[in-house]
């Protein structure tokens, strides 16, 4: 993980390194000054990079050039990117042993989160913050298309039974994320409806 303060929302912006059995990617990756992002990446032979949501594409054009990698977003969101990316996911679709989940609600129509079954871990964008630390929770509604939905898409991420969820923005859920995912959904008002209606 490499990270940037962001003093006006008074957390840090997080990007991912993910190098397991059956490859390596990055993750909505962020500039940086430090030359060791760049190696580790190398040394990782990624030659994958995901953006999470259109909002996510950062710094991805300049490492896929440096890297030779190729684009990856997912399909609702893919012709939003100011660089068309190399290749689109759709939602269930599985990459590197990873599920695609495309949720519904959000910010842009294309926010996915990223779930490995077998290490009970989820890498999302924006789809949850992590703030304040120890705490999970949506963006504001304000920046939501629809809160509800939302709420009752987020219940897909959180019936994964996760152990361990890296967020975007904020304080990653090393261990404690289904819990704090209940918890976030059990606080909200419109939690109950999200469990009724299904979804």
């Amino acid at each position: 993980m490499w990270s940037r303060w962001q003093a006006d929302r008074g957390v840090f912006f997080n990007s991912y390194l993910v190098d397991g059995a059956d490859g390596a990617f990055a993750v909505d990756p962020l500039e940086t000054d430090d030359p060791a992002v760049l190696r580790a990446l190398e040394a990782a032979a990624v030659k994958t990079i995901v953006v999470t949501n259109r909002d996510h594409e950062r710094a991805s054009a300049a490492f896929a050039a440096a890297l030779g990698a190729r684009v990856i977003a997912s399909e609702p969101d893919a012709a939003s990117l100011v660089r068309t990316p190399d290749a689109i996911v759709r939602d269930g679709e599985v990459m590197f042993g990873w599920r695609v989940i495309v949720l519904d609600g959000y910010k842009t129509p294309g926010e996915m989160v990223l779930v490995n079954e077998s290490t009970r871990t989820a890498i999302s964008g924006d789809a949850f913050w992590g703030d304040p630390a120890g705490s999970l929770r949506l963006m504001p509604d304000a920046k939501l298309a629809d809160p509800v939905r939302a709420l009752r898409s987020a219940r897909r991420v959180q019936e994964c039974n996760l152990l361990h969820l890296f967020v975007g923005d904020g304080m990653p859920a090393i261990g404690t994320a289904h819990a704090l995912l209940g918890a976030m959904l059990d606080a909200d008002r419109r939690g109950s409806l999200a469990s009724v209606d299904g979804a």
